[in-house]
């Protein structure tokens, strides 16, 4: 488990230890919503399983796709405290680089506010 702390890959781990879950939960509940008739007119129509489900059950399932990644995206945007907590100097996600770029300018509204002549 060397060398993973402060690289790509271990926060890629984390990440989809972490993303594997929701997506999962999500997708389990479209795939169950839709008809076991779908699957059994594909076997009929001379498709195998992997064509069943991708000339099938894949394009329905596309409105679940679209939510569950909508979800991974929401929440690994939100994970910035295991990607602060992993990585140091060599790898950084983008909510990590957003506060490093925040903390690292002058603050320009006040900069350019107009001086007193006081």
């Amino acid at each position: 488990m060397g060398g993973l702390l402060d690289s790509i890959p271990g926060l890629v781990i984390v990440t989809v230890a972490l993303l594997l879950p929701i997506a999962v939960w999500v997708m389990v509940d479209f795939f169950n919503g839709i008809p076991r008739e779908i699957d059994e007119m594909a076997m009929l129509d001379g498709c195998g399983p992997f064509q069943t489900f991708v000339r099938a059950i894949l394009p329905n399932s596309l409105p679940g796709l679209t939510v569950a990644a909508m979800f991974c995206a929401v929440f690994g945007w939100n994970d910035f405290f295991f990607a602060f907590r992993l990585t140091f100097t060599e790898v950084q996600t983008l909510p990590q680089a957003v506060v490093a770029l925040n903390s690292s300018i002058p603050p320009w509204w006040t900069l350019s506010a107009p001086r007193s002549s006081a």
